[in-house]
């Protein structure tokens, strides 16, 4: 028999035409537009939306149906690298800690910079979050001013993305490292990871204490997109491997990704979960503001805080710092 080449369903081939757009989002003069171009770029389903508006509007998540009855990544016309590892725990019996009735043992506590030995002085810059969720990073056409973002930020115990890079700029001994989730198309995702890893690495040991990965400019004429969840697990990955005096270069830093294409809490989770010490879905936080109902940014972040929990719990861990690990 003739060789034949076989294609799976939903096989992509590059460049894609659904990755590109014709006008950069920041210029489309209507902001809905312009937030669902980007919805629809980076892989939003009507059910995130969903259950964003419902945690939106109730402080919590949404219950559904026992097990996972969405496409399988692998047979999906569109499929972002945490629908790949998509699971959802249906839990019949009591998980391994109750959340509910022993809340007071969670801790979703996230520490930014450098993570000395411990004979070793405390370093700086050093900041402690109550949650790993970073408001901020929003557009200016939301409405809502920095110093309202920044007091909401206080009261849930975190720090708004560009505090975060505004202190490590001033107190660390380089600027923070900039990682773009993208790439040219004649690229190689590979070649692209491992161009990220070195310059993370290149930028770590220069004196930078916080590398921060963002796909702001994935709307950028002639760029290709590259899941910030990857270039997340390479930075992390390439810090781990090298090695100063003071061990991994990974310990000497903190690592956050402010991505829009973190959609729902899995996302977030899977970005935690390789290596990620904060998080900023700063698109997610934006489809919060757009409902104008002041508790809305509110009680979205209290319900991926009680998720994060939820997750722990079914592993039978009872600190964050403990995931992934």
């Amino acid at each position: 028999m003739a060789p034949q080449t076989v294609e799976r369903p939903g096989a992509r081939v590059e460049p894609q035409r659904r990755w590109e757009v014709g006008v950069p989002p920041d210029e489309l003069e209507d902001v809905a537009l312009r937030r669902e171009q980007q919805f629809a770029a980076l892989g939003f389903e009507p059910d995130d939306l969903k259950q964003a508006a419902f945690m939106a509007e109730t402080g919590n998540e949404l219950i559904g149906s026992l097990g996972y009855d969405g496409p399988l990544a692998a047979l999906a016309p569109r499929a972002n690298l945490a629908d790949y590892l998509h699971e959802t725990v249906a839990v019949v019996t009591n998980p391994a800690i109750d959340r509910e009735r022993e809340i007071e043992h969670f801790s979703t506590r996230a520490l930014l910079g450098p993570r000395p030995t411990p004979r070793a002085q405390r370093a700086r810059p050093w900041i402690e979050l109550l949650t790993p969720i970073l408001l901020g990073g929003h557009a200016p056409e939301t409405g809502l001013s920095s110093d309202d973002f920044r007091k909401l930020a206080r009261e849930r115990g975190t720090w708004l993305v560009e505090d975060v890079v505004a202190r490590f700029t001033a107190e660390a001994p380089r600027v923070p490292v900039v990682l773009e989730a993208d790439r040219d198309w004649e690229e190689h995702p590979r070649d692209a990871l491992a161009r990220l890893g070195a310059q993370a690495c290149r930028g770590v040991r220069a004196g930078a204490r916080l590398v921060v990965v963002q796909d702001k400019h994935v709307f950028t004429e002639g760029r290709a997109w590259l899941d910030p969840l990857l270039v997340v697990a390479a930075a992390h990955r390439a810090l781990g491997a090298q090695r100063s005096g003071a061990g991994s270069l990974r310990r000497q830093c903190a690592l956050i990704v402010t991505a829009g294409s973190l959609r729902n809490l899995h996302d977030l989770m899977v970005a935690l979960g390789l290596g990620a010490d904060a998080v900023n879905p700063y698109l997610l936080l934006e489809y919060a503001i757009a409902t104008s109902d002041p508790d809305a940014l509110p009680n979205l972040v209290e319900a991926l805080r009680k998720g994060i929990e939820k997750v722990c719990s079914t592993l039978g861990i009872h600190e964050l710092r403990g995931y992934g690990r």
